[in-house]
C-alpha cells in the first residue's frame, strides 16, 4: 500500500523567493478585461512524503527540489464591471532552469536513488515542465472564477496622459 502526503505550496506566501512582473496588460473588449502577464519566480522550494508499506512495515521517503528560476506567460478575462467570472484562456512555462530532486529515507540506498533521480530530471525536463504546466493550469483555472479581480483602482492615481 502507498500512503502520500503531498505538501501544497500556498501561493499567497512566497518565503524566500522572489517573484517578478515583466510584460503585463490590461485591455477592455466586449465588456471583459483581458489581462495578459509574463511572471518570473525564483528559488521555488519543494518536498513531498510518502510512505511505502508491505504488511505495516516500510520507510518513508522524503523528497526535497529546488527550482532556481520559473517564467511563465498567463492571460485571461474577467467582467470589466465586476472584476468576477475569471477564465484562463492561456498559460504556458516558458522557462524553467536550475531543477535539482533529491530523495532521503532509503539509508544506503539514498546515493543511488539521487544519482537515478538526477539522470531523469536532467533526461525528462521537458516531460517535468509540460506536467507541472498542467498541473498549475487546472489549479488556476479551477480557482481563477472564484477570484474578484480589482477593477475599480482603489487609491491609485492614474495620470491623465495614461488615460484613454
Amino acid at each position: 500500500m502507498l500512503e502520500q502526503n503531498g505538501h501544497e505550496y500556498d501561493p499567497y506566501v512566497l518565503e524566500d523567493s522572489s517573484v517578478g512582473f515583466n510584460h503585463c496588460s490590461v485591455e477592455e473588449e466586449d465588456g471583459k478585461l483581458k489581462v495578459n502577464g509574463d511572471l518570473g519566480a525564483g528559488v521555488l522550494d519543494f518536498y513531498y512524503d510518502s510512505t511505502v508499506k508491505f504488511m505495516n512495515f516500510g520507510p518513508t521517503i522524503k523528497v526535497h527540489g529546488v527550482l532556481a528560476y520559473l517564467e511563465i506567460h498567463m492571460e485571461f478575462i474577467v467582467d470589466a464591471k465586476t472584476g468576477r467570472n475569471g477564465k484562463l484562456t492561456k498559460f504556458a512555462i516558458d522557462e524553467m532552469k536550475g531543477m535539482k530532486v533529491t530523495a532521503s529515507g532509503l539509508g544506503p540506498m539514498n546515493w543511488a536513488m539521487n544519482y537515478i533521480i538526477s539522470g531523469v530530471t536532467t533526461l525528462f525536463q521537458g516531460f517535468v515542465r509540460i506536467f507541472m504546466q498542467n498541473k498549475i493550469r487546472n489549479h488556476i483555472a479551477e480557482r481563477l472564477p472564484n477570484y474578484q479581480f480589482p477593477v475599480e483602482g482603489g487609491n491609485i492615481d492614474i495620470p491623465k496622459s495614461l488615460r484613454n
